[in-house]
């Protein structure tokens, strides 16, 4: 399919917001926030940002059909409750340069996933770019140090199946419903999630450590649903996967400025090659 202008602007926000978002959470993390704690309280704070957006927008959140419903709880309890849970356990059992690499093989369950269950093509010169995303995420990701494998990485490897499966849910919702909708659904449904585990789990689960990171990280998360959907309502779920790999180079750069990370000549090669692999996913018709 052609893809359209709007869709790279689209795709190019959310992987944007996303890499904010994403930075925000890792410096919560080393504030020593509680993970599911945290997660609760921004996604609170997102559903609250886009309950006022549906608002504005004028759309009805009471009308769903019965089956779309159904899905989207599955999209919330997949791709953000149960998904962001192993994430962060995950972490805790393998290192950040593992978990950066091994979180984007969303890339190669998406295009699966999404050929046989949403009828999108499968070729080889798909097959070739994601190939080229995942060499270049391997070394932004690594900065160019052999693999190790952890115990914590196969729940990480799971996280990216869930996440990938509530991407392709979503499409078919999308069709009826808006981005907004879907995305103030998904928030709820992780808040109900978070809040049965969080009360059994974790001590104090209402105290707020960080309101300010809760803040941004939950206005990160608002702006990083909403784009989420309306990138796959506009174009396709191979698409916003493939051109989302910018995350990986988002994160890389604006860690260097603002986390005072690391920035290595390898990553450099890695960024050029996800960035050149976007620019002509972007004028193929794939």
């Amino acid at each position: 399919m052609k893809h359209s202008f709007k869709g790279f602007v689209y795709v190019l926000v959310f992987s944007l917001t996303w890499s904010f978002m994403a930075l925000t959470e890792k410096y919560a993390m080393l504030k020593g926030n509680d993970p599911i704690k945290f997660a609760f309280q921004h996604f609170v704070v997102a559903a609250i940002l886009m309950f006022f957006y549906v608002m504005y927008e004028k759309r009805s959140i009471t009308k769903i059909d019965k089956n779309s419903f159904y899905k989207i709880i599955l999209i919330g309890v997949l791709g953000s409750g149960i998904a962001y849970t192993l994430n962060f356990i995950g972490l805790k059992y393998t290192t950040s340069m593992n978990f950066g690499f091994i979180i984007k093989s969303t890339v190669i369950f998406s295009v699966l996933l999404a050929h046989f269950f949403l009828k999108e093509k499968m070729s080889l010169q798909k097959g070739m770019y994601v190939i080229v995303l995942l060499f270049g995420v391997y070394l932004i990701s690594t900065k160019g140090e052999t693999f190790i494998p952890r115990s914590g990485d196969l729940l990480i490897l799971s996280s990216a199946f869930l996440i990938s499966s509530a991407n392709v849910i979503s499409k078919p919702v999308l069709k009826n419903h808006s981005p907004e909708i879907v995305s103030f659904y998904r928030f709820l449904v992780a808040i109900l999630f978070l809040l049965v585990i969080g009360l059994v789990f974790v001590p104090n689960f209402f105290e707020i450590q960080n309101p300010l990171l809760v803040l941004g990280s939950g206005l990160f998360d608002f702006l990083t649903i909403l784009f989420l959907y309306k990138t796959i309502k506009e174009t396709n779920v191979s698409y916003m996967t493939m051109m989302s790999m910018m995350f990986s180079v988002f994160v890389a750069i604006f860690g260097y400025l603002i986390l005072s990370e690391t920035f290595v000549p390898i990553q450099l090669l890695g960024a050029a090659l996800i960035i050149g692999s976007v620019v002509m996913i972007h004028k193929s018709k794939i």
